[in-house]
């Protein structure tokens, strides 16, 4: 009996999540073909399979970068001794979110990034989205420990507070909606206030995110307000907040949305973040830069300080997943 419980636990710890890369649009990012993607992943550590129009990628339990397309590119370019530039530093976006007090014990930790200049296909469309959703449903563990909001930033005005508030006291439309409905109906009623009220604090209170027009945003991290939270292939700037109960891994989320823009040729602008205990700016550049010495060498475990992520040994459980200081 002990036995099988063992191996029932050990089954679930090790069990991988699996990204779907678009073979098209992984052709923006790697040489060769299909079958030499897949040589290249196993020859990495990764199982990979072609399926259909796709590259399905299993993924270990301590790297979330690699549920990203950009990513995973990244991580086969750096293995491969592709050298790989970055900006020399992230210029300000001049935007600034509020953190209030009354948010403090409910989901007290917040990060944010502006990205610009963005050119959208479908298929890249697709791999944020995707992105977005898998690493809050795995490594954010059902958006409890952390989730993503993605905005369409010309739809945003002036500055935005992080606030708490009652479950009656606001409405808005949420993302999808047609009528404007209070957190209480959203959490009791609509598909994802059922499907991850969980992930909120105990109570009649629940964080918000709003700018300075009163818009909501987002009841964090259930789901985004409508017009705001719709993006397109015709949308050229974002938003991005991240949101949690771990100060880490949501700091390390950012840093990992950061690097992928930055692939995708966008640029990335730091947000500022007022906090009761003062400010800060978001992606922390110290921290992000510091992960792109150059390696000497060629495994696996050495390029993770390229590709932005170091391993967790099981010893690390309690800490979160993500890119790591070196």
């Amino acid at each position: 009996m002990l036995l099988g419980i063992m191996g029932a636990t050990l089954s679930s710890v090790l069990q991988m999540p699996t990204a779907s890369f678009l073979l098209q649009d992984l052709k923006t990012f790697l040489d060769a073909d299909p079958q030499g993607w897949v040589d290249q992943a196993f020859n990495y550590g990764l199982e990979a399979t072609v399926e259909g129009d796709a590259l399905e990628v299993d993924v270990t339990a301590d790297r979330p970068d690699l549920l990203a397309i950009e990513g995973f590119a990244r991580a086969l370019k750096v293995y491969g001794g592709q050298a790989r530039s970055l900006p020399p530093s992230l210029a300000s976006s001049q935007r600034r979110v509020r953190v209030d007090e009354s948010v403090l014990s409910l989901r007290p930790f917040l990060a944010a990034l502006v990205v610009e200049d963005l050119t959208f296909t479908l298929a890249s469309l697709q791999g944020v989205l995707q992105f977005q959703d898998k690493v809050s449903q795995t490594f954010g563990r059902q958006r409890k420990k952390a989730a993503i909001g993605i905005y369409d930033c010309s739809k945003i005005q002036g500055d935005l507070i992080y606030r708490a508030v009652d479950w009656e006291e606001i409405q808005f439309i949420p993302l999808g909606g047609t009528e404007p409905q209070t957190p209480r109906q959203i959490l009791e009623h609509h598909p994802k206030g059922l499907q991850y009220r969980s992930a909120l604090a105990s109570g009649s209170f629940v964080p918000i995110l709003q700018d300075e027009r009163g818009q909501v945003l987002a009841l964090a991290p259930i789901i985004n307000g409508a017009i705001v939270g719709e993006i397109s292939c015709e949308t050229r700037a974002l938003f991005i907040d991240v949101t949690g109960t771990n100060e880490k891994t949501v700091e390390e989320l950012a840093s990992i949305l950061a690097h992928n823009f930055i692939d995708r040729g966008a640029t990335v602008k730091t947000v500022t973040i007022q906090t009761p205990t003062g400010d800060r700016h978001t992606p922390d550049q110290p921290s992000m830069y510091s992960l792109f010495r150059k390696s000497t060498q060629r495994t696996l475990r050495d390029s993770h300080s390229q590709t932005g992520v170091r391993c967790l040994s099981r010893s690390d459980e309690s800490e979160p997943y993500g890119i790591g200081n070196h």
